[in-house]
């Protein structure tokens, strides 16, 4: 089921990955960037936003994400053309990962 989602003709993209050591792949995921609210209280102090890729482990490059390696996506309706840096993954058991992103050069 989660290949169907990859797919850019359902929810997916195509994207660019590339590792720090120089290795790339064309490969496809799921974008997404759900708003985080930090407040408490009545009141919303911040609205954030916090990216994250979904992918399949096969399909990266030497088959493991490390810190410090790229996202690179295209513009499309949903977001414009950004290179995004891998702070974080989650294993999946599955063979899939989340990859937890942020903008590059952000700390």
């Amino acid at each position: 089921m989660l290949d169907n989602h990859f797919s850019p003709d359902e929810f997916g993209e195509v994207v660019v990955y590339a590792q720090a050591s120089g290795a790339s792949a064309t490969i496809q995921g799921l974008y997404d960037e759900p708003m985080v609210v930090d407040g408490a209280g009545a009141e919303v102090d911040l609205i954030s936003r916090a990216p994250r890729f979904f992918c399949r482990l096969q399909d990266l490059p030497a088959g493991s994400p490390r810190k410090g390696d790229t996202v690179q996506l295209a513009a499309n309706a949903w977001h414009k053309a950004m290179t995004l840096e891998v702070v974080d993954k989650v294993s999946e058991k599955l063979g899939h990962v989340e990859l937890t992103l942020q903008e590059e050069g952000v700390p």
